[in-house]
This record gives structure tokens, sequence and C-alpha cells, in this order.
């Protein structure tokens, strides 16, 4: 996956939710020459109301706990997404870009589903921009 950030692109073929997990994870490719580095999401906040506050901490909240079943079991439940897509607050322009993501999600297991985490996790940094 492409991710831009202040006019720069950086590819990634995975994540993990420690340095070390990314390390072991690497090691599974090893005939690719892979980097391992932490990244953040900078801290930003949202111009709306507090439904969309609330609704973007349950994101937040939902996104961990997928990336850590992707972990261990190396798939997370869809139906936990399919419950919050239903939830975004009724005429919000800010977290539209969010939701249609989390309706894409097809694939929920291995490197297609760290894959999508990714991309919300994208789309989400834009939101808070």
């Amino acid at each position: 996956m492409l991710w831009e950030r202040e006019d720069q692109l950086f590819l990634f073929v995975g994540l993990a939710t420690t340095k070390e997990a990314g390390v072991n994870a690497a090691e599974e490719y090893a005939d690719l020459d892979i980097y391992v580095k932490e990244w953040s999401v900078p801290s930003g906040e949202l111009e709306g109301s507090a439904k969309e506050e609330e609704w973007l901490e349950t994101f937040l909240k939902q996104w961990q706990t997928s990336m850590e079943e992707l972990e261990s079991t190396d798939s997370f439940q869809l139906e936990e997404w399919d419950q919050l897509v239903e939830k975004v607050p009724s005429q919000s322009e800010k977290l539209a870009s969010l939701a249609t993501e989390i309706e894409s999600i097809e694939n929920h297991e291995n490197l297609e589903g760290r894959v999508q985490l990714l991309q919300l996790l994208y789309e989400y940094e834009q939101v808070i921009e």
C-alpha cells in the first residue's frame, strides 16, 4: 500500500502492533529486502460534533482490536466493522470516506487483512488532518 504524507510516498507491505512483531513478520519474507519502521498517526482533532468524536474513538478501539486479532489468529471479525459503519452519525460528511472504506472490507485474513487495516488507518489520518 502507498501512503502519502507531507509530499512523500511510503510503501507498506504489512503492519504489526510492535516493532518486534514487525521484525518477526518480516522474517517470513526473507527473500525480500524489508525495512521495519515504527509508524504512528499524528494525533489530531476532528472539528465536528460530539457524536462524530465518539464514533472516531470507537473506530480506533475497533481498529486496535482487529489488529490484535489479526496478529493472534491471522484474521479479524467483520461483524463489528459492519455494526460500526451502521452507527456513523447521520449526515456526517467528515466521516463519509472512512465509512466507505469500512464498507469495502472484503478480506480480513493474513496479509490482505493487514492491508485493509492500513487503508482504514490512512483514511482515519485523512479525516483528522
